[in-house]
């Protein structure tokens, strides 16, 4: 990563003294003409710095994914158990958002493995 960012600030330093150069050459109308010369030096060093703090991302990551994750129907169950009036609103809001469309997905799915 640090690769990367080094070739940024190079790039960047580079097209900065070519656009000096213009400026003082030419004037600052013409600096205009020197905008496109960022964007081609600039592209991909910026699209390879998001690829690597993309897979740094997903290896950072990776280790919580494989963590257990419980069911829809583990946590309905919990929320039966307990009394409070949270509880009870969050369960049917689990049941409305979470439980009932997970359930629709199953059957979904099943139905298309049967046909």
């Amino acid at each position: 990563m640090t690769t990367a960012v080094a070739r940024i600030v190079w790039r960047l330093a580079l097209c900065a003294a070519v656009s000096g150069l213009v400026w003082h050459g030419f004037g600052l109308v013409t600096l205009v003409v020197t905008a496109p010369l960022y964007g081609v030096r600039l592209a991909k060093p910026l699209l390879d710095l998001m690829r690597d703090l993309r897979h740094k991302t997903r290896a950072g990551l990776a280790p919580a994914l494989r963590e257990p994750h419980f069911s829809d129907a583990a946590l309905i169950a919990h929320l039966r158990k307990e009394t409070s009036r949270e509880a009870g609103r969050f369960m049917h809001w689990a049941e409305r958002t979470i439980a009932y469309p997970a359930r629709q997905l199953r059957m979904r799915a099943t139905s298309a493995d049967v046909e």
